[in-house]
């Protein structure tokens, strides 16, 4: 091969190389968000606060596809946080949604004073380690928003014993 060949060889490698790494830059940007379903999902949805009523119980309701925004924050719809949103604007339903340091999150849910601050949400009775506004929801879940001084979805132990040693049998009662 000529000195020609050799020169136009290389810049050929040379262009295959830079071309490889502009994909390798632009690949990860375009990876793909959670797939949201792009028709309406069913879900049921439960809102149970300190008053002594709940504030929303529905089975099957329809949740769109698109964005939703209150308080200044965007989500999308078919997440825990975005159908609850819709849901609560559709039907007159106070709701106060804030961002945090560690994202959006609900801060109030209808009227009750005592309902301040302390939302948490179930996915299908499991609490989850996700924040509401990235949980995508799908046809058929569930989705329980509840105040966390109710206590639920927790384990409580009473034992008949305050000091425990090595062999020792104990009683727990789990309520």
């Amino acid at each position: 091969m000529n000195s020609l060949g050799k020169a136009m060889a290389r810049k050929g490698a040379l262009a295959l190389i830079g071309a490889l790494l502009l994909c390798s830059l632009i690949l990860p940007v375009m990876s793909p968000s959670p797939v949201l379903a792009q028709e309406a999902v069913s879900i049921d949805l439960l809102v149970t606060g300190n008053g002594p009523n709940e504030i929303v119980n529905i089975a099957g309701y329809s949740v769109p596809y698109g964005e939703v925004t209150e308080d200044g924050v965007t989500v999308d719809k078919q997440t825990a946080m975005g159908a609850l949103i819709c849901y609560c604007q559709d039907n007159g339903i106070d709701i106060t949604v804030t961002e945090g340091t560690l994202g959006a999150y609900v801060q109030q849910i209808g009227d009750n004073p005592d309902d301040e601050n302390g939302w948490v949400y179930t996915l299908n009775e499991e609490v989850l380690m996700v924040g509401a506004a990235a949980q995508v929801v799908e046809d058929g879940d569930s989705v329980h928003w509840f105040n966390y001084t109710l206590g639920y979805y927790q384990l409580l132990l009473d034992l008949d014993k305050t000091v425990v040693f090595q062999g020792d049998d104990i009683t727990a009662t789990v309520t």
